[in-house]
């Protein structure tokens, strides 16, 4: 089946509330110096104090780069996600993906799945390096991710020039994630893709600012891949606390989750 003929409703199926998707998150993952902060050994959640745990919560969870304030408020899904993974490596990786999102399932007390192809609001798409593969069914759905819709054909045409080894970006409304999309390059070696695949799935659900300088808080290597530390699922289990509602400001989140954490109820 060629790009052309395949239908979008069946990759995405809500790709009609794209006009009121106000603004987007771009999360462009340089993934091989990253790489190097990350840790063979789990940091433990219990070394910290409540405050140094919240400090680094919000560190994660809000990145003050982000253009017009959006960084300065929460980010995480008011729905259940769905998770798809579709091109030439996606089987092979399979299951390194179902390790991850188990974990992210089981700490966030959130609804996601995940399959090999079909329907979804939460795309990894494994390319090629000229990007055909996969912004051929998908370039309306990456388009539908950037605010400034001028900037589309630049953006999507440097991609197919320069494709980094991984990038995501997240259609977001008000402050509620509806929609997110990560291309990973195919060809990279194991320990890249899986790397590729942890960062991407804990920043699209909502800990957008993973660095090189926190990394090592939320994934480390064991002998079967990368997986999240039991730190990184206490801050996903604090990120979808009933508590921390979508567009939460940086300053009181903070102060609730230090307190959160000081009742022992996380």
């Amino acid at each position: 089946m060629t790009p052309k003929q395949i239908p979008m409703k069946s990759i995405y199926p809500i790709t009609r509330m794209a006009p009121r998707i106000i603004h987007s998150l771009g999360l462009i993952t340089k993934i091989g110096f990253i790489l190097t902060f990350v840790i063979f050994n789990a940091l433990a959640a219990d070394k910290y104090s409540p405050r140094e745990l919240a400090e680094i919560f919000v560190d994660a969870a809000y990145d003050t780069n982000l253009p017009e304030g959006h960084g300065r408020r929460l980010k995480k899904w008011d729905r259940p996600i769905n998770i798809v993974a579709m091109g030439a490596s996606a089987k092979q990786y399979s299951q390194s993906i179902k390790r991850l999102v188990d974990q992210i399932a089981s700490a966030s007390g959130h609804e996601i799945s995940f399959r090999l192809g079909g329907s979804g609001n939460f795309i990894l798409a494994f390319s090629d390096d000229t990007l055909k593969d996969a912004l051929g069914p998908l370039l309306p759905l990456f388009s539908m991710t950037y605010a400034n819709k001028s900037d589309v054909k630049t953006q999507t045409k440097n991609l197919f020039t320069n494709f980094p080894k991984c990038e995501g970006r997240s259609a977001v409304h008000g402050d509620s994630i509806r929609f997110s999309i990560f291309l990973l390059k195919n060809g990279m070696s194991t320990l890249e893709t899986n790397a590729c695949l942890s960062i991407s799935i804990i920043k699209q659900v909502g800990l957008i600012n993973i660095t090189s300088k926190n990394v090592k808080h939320f994934i480390y290597k064991d002998s079967n891949g990368l997986l999240f530390t039991e730190l990184g699922e206490k801050m996903i289990k604090l990120l979808y606390a009933k508590e921390l509602h979508p567009g939460i400001e940086k300053s009181v989140a903070f102060k609730k989750v230090e307190r959160m954490i000081l009742d022992g109820e996380y």
